[in-house]
This record gives C-alpha cells, structure tokens and sequence, in this order.
C-alpha cells in the first residue's frame, strides 16, 4: 500500500532545534535535527579573530602601536583562526555522523579562518626555508657601523657583530650578497645611491658623502609592505675617481628571523643603483649618436 508524506508545521518549536513531523496514516512522526555548537563557535571565532588580525595590521601600519604588541596580537589571532579552522572541522564532521544541522555556519567559519591563516602560513614556510637570521651585510667579517642609533627604539634587539655561525649560514645561504663594485666614481656612486634609497622610498637619517679619501656613508630606516615593520640599513661607499665599491647592513629590530627581508632589501637596493646607471647613460648614448646623414639631391640635368 502506498502511502503519501507531508510535513505538519510544528508549534512552539525550540530555537535550538529544527522539527519535521510526516504523517503517514495517521500516525505521526517527528525527526528533530539539534543545532550543533560547533560551527556557531567557529564562526564566532573566526571573525572576531580575523578582525583582531586586520586592526593589528593597521593600527601598527598607521598608527603607533607597538612592534612587539603586534607581534604578541598576531600570534594570539593565529592561535584563535586555528581554533575556528578546527571547530569548523569537528562541526561538520558532527553533522555528518549526527542528527546537527549548521552546516552554512561551519562553511563562513572555515572560509574566514583559512583566509586569516594564509599569510601566517606563508611566513611559517619562509621561516623554514630562509636561514634563521636578523641581519644580512655585504661583509659580514667587517660589518658597518650605525652611526645614529637614536632612531632605532630602546626595546629594540641589539645590533651586534654576527656570530661565526651567522657568517657561515649567510655565506652559504645568500652566495649572491656581496660588495656591489662600479665604475663611477666615489662622489658619483654616493648619489646614485643615495637617489636609489629616495625611490625605494627609504628614510634616509645619516647623509655624509665622501671627501677625498674619507668614506661615503648612509643610513636609512624601511618599513616591510603588509605590517609596516621597520628596519636599519648602513651603506658605506669607498673608491676613487674611477671606480668605487657600495657595502650595505641590514639590521631587523625584532626577532631572530628575518624570512629573508635584508637580503631581499640589499637586492632591492643594488638593482635600483643599476637601474639608475642604466637610465642615466640612455641618454647620453642618444645625444652620442650622430644624426643619420641628409641624402643630397643629385641636380637634374
């Protein structure tokens, strides 16, 4: 015998709970899915610690919060996604097995926690595939001097001469970070630099060009993209009339890992000195060139 199935709205339902009755010959039956707490936590967590993570960001970027006190926010905002990436997790999975409902909930918490998790995630494989070091020098056996140490906080790491093993690890890790050497002259490779540090949009705090046979010298402070935290660069430029080579320090004032920041900034800064070679000389190759030779009109006769 075939029977027909309908469903009877419930009265006085529980706001925890979802009902559906069927009636099948008169006889009804009611199957009541329960709110499961999970997901209503992750998606709890999920924003208030996103969030948490946005206004860190900011507030450190634009306003005067603190380095360590983001750094302390950070990790308590990763600590936090992570607990609403596995809430989500466990939500579902109690759906699957069980008689739960909110599936959408554990979905929105999920999403947001692996969006809030991604960057984390990536300074934790650069933290693993970068050596762990806070400070990157052309000549590490011979590291330059920061001459105005004002500028860099109290609460600030100590700038100190890198240990053998640091020397040894920046050697073999970063083979391409040395002494940059050019054929300008001193005078000329301090402009050039200290033009390149403008565009790069470096503070520059110490400005001594060279004089005769004294060393040119810079230093600057640079601010990283996403959290705005900033470091100290020493630049040092020694030669002669004819030719002149460029040093450069990177220091980090937090933490003992960089995740290749200074090297990456030393890069940075020696390719913006031959981008400003190589736009200074097209110029003067074009004004070199000789104008193409007029073609004479051989007179009819």
């Amino acid at each position: 015998m075939l029977h027909s199935y309908h469903a009877v709205p419930e009265e006085g339902r529980l706001s925890k709970c979802n009902s559906i009755a069927f009636e099948a010959s008169g006889v009804t039956a009611q199957y009541v899915l329960k709110q499961a707490y999970e997901p209503v936590w992750s998606r709890r967590l999920a924003l208030f610690f996103f969030q948490l993570l946005i206004l860190t960001g900011l507030l450190h970027h634009f306003a005067s919060l603190s380095t360590p006190a983001a750094i302390n926010l950070v990790a308590v905002s990763g600590v936090g996604l992570f607990a609403a990436l596995v809430l989500g997790i466990a939500g579902l999975l109690r759906i699957w097995y069980g008689d739960y409902y909110g599936v959408g909930e554990a979905l929105v918490g999920i999403v947001i926690a692996v969006i809030g998790l991604a960057p984390l995630a990536s300074f934790g494989f650069l933290a693993l595939k970068m050596p762990p070091l806070s400070q990157v020098s052309t000549t590490p056996e011979r590291p330059i001097l920061f001459k105005d140490m004002d500028v860099r906080p109290a609460d600030a790491i100590p700038i100190v001469s890198p240990s053998a093993e640091d020397i040894a690890l920046q050697e073999e890790s970063y083979r391409d970070i040395h002494p940059l050497v050019l054929e300008r002259s001193a005078a000329e490779a301090f402009g050039l630099t200290r033009e390149a540090m403008r565009r790069l949009n470096w503070d520059i705090v110490v400005s001594e060009p060279p004089v005769q046979n004294s060393l040119g010298y810079l230093q600057a402070t640079d601010r990283t993209l996403i959290m705005g935290f900033t470091d100290d660069i020493a630049v040092e430029i020694l030669g002669d009339e004819a030719t002149a080579t460029v040093d450069a320090r990177s220091v980090s004032r937090y933490g003992n890992h960089d995740f290749g920041t200074n090297a990456g900034r030393i890069r940075e800064l020696f390719a913006e000195i031959n981008a400003g070679i190589k736009k200074g000389e097209r110029p003067a190759l074009e004004q070199a060139e000789p104008a193409p030779p007029i073609p004479q009109r051989t007179p009819g006769r």
